[in-house]
């Protein structure tokens, strides 16, 4: 697929298989009536809405790509502008800095502001103002280590205009694999709380482990999880311990039990009024969710340093889980239960267009085969309920 992403759409064969098997699955459509019935059969099924996005993005190495820099800009602000138009009002569009082509490219890698290049820096603004207006949430995606300091700087450029005190229209994605993200975040959190607005907070664990460097990341998969769900307690309780207090120790403390990966960047975070955050808990890892769903539910919204809380899993993939949100949400435990919103992400566009964000699926499911035989029991379990007659519990 790499070796012909330039001609993948004029190539018969290798286009045809795409589209029946990777496309297919992952990949809302390529025009207005094919996403529309996507996002159509996914509200159908419970969800509260989509995560809609425009599958066109450039790599560092594009640096050379085809076209003018006005035409790629132009091009990246229409598809966005359709996102837009393709949603309801409480949807979100996702974003990639880089769709907008190689100009973007240099842009972020040395942390210069956008409107260092006015028709990129004006395209975003109208992206924001449409959204704004519509009622839609903006997602900006990760992007690649190399320019991924630009992608926080972009976004907190974006959060200061747009979002308020209340409610945050723009959302940036904090890739917890990454050693750096702990600091990032309550950097953020600390920017929010002194200029008074609502940080919009979409946690991941990463989705570019094929490209980015190794030292950059995690030594291991439990020190995501860990650095992963710290945040998660953060957001909800202003502290990353499983203490519903800060309580870490003294630096010379020989007592490492309530270590966090937050240690060191959380302590400005410590006094003063507490950060308004909006989440999008973005993961396929039940343990993760069940442990938001045990942590809200233990909270009222009063004590809950987070004020809109949904759930997200890819169009295609973790449909067990996501599923089992929408259930878990029409059976309230009490009268003030917080609100159960489920969104599916998906990407639209030209196979072409869809094909590195299909490869880093690929990627990133190399542990498929593993999660595989919870969905098998999913299954059957709900095949024998049939067979029995029982009623479903959605009744």
């Amino acid at each position: 697929m790499l070796a012909n992403l330039e001609t993948i759409d004029r190539n018969f064969l290798l286009k045809w298989g795409v589209d029946k098997t990777f496309y297919a699955q992952f990949c809302a459509g390529s025009n207005s009536s094919e996403i529309k019935s996507t996002v159509s059969n996914l509200r159908s099924l419970g969800y509260k809405g989509v995560i809609l996005a425009y599958a066109r993005e450039a790599e560092i190495t594009d640096l050379a790509s085809t076209g003018s820099q006005s035409q790629q800009i132009r091009e990246w602000l229409e598809g966005t502008l359709k996102t837009i138009a393709y949603t309801n009002s409480g949807d979100y569009v996702a974003i990639k800095y880089s769709g907008a082509g190689a100009s973007s490219l240099p842009l972020l890698k040395e942390c210069r502001k956008c409107f260092d290049q006015p028709e990129l820096g004006a395209a975003l603004i109208k992206i924001c103002e449409a959204a704004k207006e519509k009622g839609i949430r903006l997602l900006v995606d990760a992007e690649q280590a190399a320019i991924q300091d630009g992608v926080h700087g972009w976004s907190l450029q974006l959060m200061r205009r747009f979002n308020t005190k209340d409610q945050a229209v723009v959302y940036n994605t904090y890739q917890m694999y990454l050693k750096s993200s702990p600091e990032v975040l309550c950097r953020h959190l600390e920017v929010a709380r002194r200029e008074d607005f609502t940080l919009g907070v979409k946690l991941v664990r990463g989705a570019y482990l094929g490209s980015d460097p190794r030292h950059l990341i995690h030594e291991t998969k439990e020190d995501t999880d860990k650095a992963y769900n710290e945040a998660i307690r953060l957001m909800l309780t202003g502290s990353p311990c499983s203490l519903p207090m800060w309580n870490l120790p003294a630096a010379n403390s020989s007592t490492t039990n309530s270590v966090t990966f937050f240690d060191t960047p959380v302590r400005p975070l410590l006094t003063g009024k507490k950060v308004k955050v909006d989440l999008v808990v973005a993961s396929h890892n039940k343990e993760s969710v069940d442990k938001v769903l045990t942590l809200r539910r233990s909270m009222t919204a009063e004590e809950c340093g987070v004020g809109e809380l949904v759930f997200a899993q890819l169009m295609g993939m973790a449909d067990e889980l996501s599923l089992g949100l929408v259930v878990d949400g029409l059976r309230k435990t009490r009268d003030d239960d917080f609100e159960m919103k489920v969104y599916k992400y998906a990407v639209w566009g030209s196979t072409q267009e869809c094909v590195r964000y299909l490869l880093r699926r690929a990627e990133e499911n190399k542990d498929a085969v593993a999660r595989s035989s919870e969905n098998r029991k999913a299954v059957m379990e709900e095949v024998w309920r049939r067979i029995r007659g029982e009623s479903s519990p959605r009744s």
